[in-house]
């Protein structure tokens, strides 16, 4: 339900905590020239931060196809040496980027739905803050949504990996609420989670990401309805907007 293998490990950032969209967007602190006497394992997680914020901030200047290696270090402030002492190229250096930021995705996500709210209020709180973050930082979600088809079959393949990992958290949310007896079709999460995500898509590529706003209740909805039924649905999605 949100905006993410050939390259195995790639994309993990050696941190607890996964880095979400602000941390992908806006670069790590420059660390100081000449000695500093910082660990070197902080030194390559800073670089490495670094150059996954410059890499979606290149491609949301222009676009994939545009973006060089050159504009990612211009923008992570580091070398071309350093660059490939991380990374492959760009192609395996997007890919890392994209799985972070997918990996930032699932952790919120899955705190949201952790309490014991119904299957509604996990659905609304998900699709808000969802919107949230599209609404605030749509270039950055243009990179992850949309400019992912462009960067080749690995990058389809691990957003194909994400939309089914999504797929699975929803059928996990729990029992739906219904008014009547609803048989749920098996293949309802993937295409709840594969409509919501070609939808946000639409909005991005239209530069109509603030109509999500507007539209919050609508998504809520066709969430809802193939597990709940059109009733339930309706009532429940006017609920969790009021």
């Amino acid at each position: 339900m949100s905006p993410m293998g050939g390259h195995p490990d790639k994309g993990r950032s050696g941190v607890d905590e996964p880095p979400g969209a602000s941390t992908l967007e806006r670069p790590s602190r420059q660390l100081p020239s000449g000695r500093h006497g910082l660990p070197r394992q902080y030194v390559v997680d800073n670089q490495r931060e670094r150059i996954l914020a410059a890499v979606m901030q290149a491609v949301s200047a222009s676009s994939y196809a545009e973006t060089t290696v050159g504009d990612i270090i211009t923008g992570a402030r580091l070398s071309r040496r350093t660059f490939y002492e991380h990374f492959d190229g760009k192609e395996d250096c997007f890919i890392a980027a994209y799985d972070a930021a997918i990996e930032a995705a699932l952790h919120t996500t899955r705190e949201l739905t952790a309490g014991g709210e119904s299957f509604a209020v996990k659905i609304r709180l998900v699709l808000e803050r969802l919107v949230e973050n599209v609404v605030a930082a749509p270039d950055f979600a243009h990179s992850c949504m949309v400019e992912v088809v462009a960067a080749g079959p690995w990058a389809l393949q691990r957003r194909d990996e994400a939309m089914r990992t999504f797929a699975a958290l929803l059928r996990d949310l729990g029992q739906p609420e219904t008014a009547d007896e609803v048989t749920v079709p098996p293949l309802a999460a993937e295409l709840v989670v594969g409509g919501l995500h070609e939808m946000v898509s639409a909005r991005l590529v239209q530069g109509r990401a603030d109509a999500l706003g507007e539209e919050l209740d609508q998504m809520i909805y066709c969430a809802l309805v193939p597990f709940c039924g059109h009733a339930r649905a309706e009532a429940l999605s006017r609920g969790a907007t009021a």
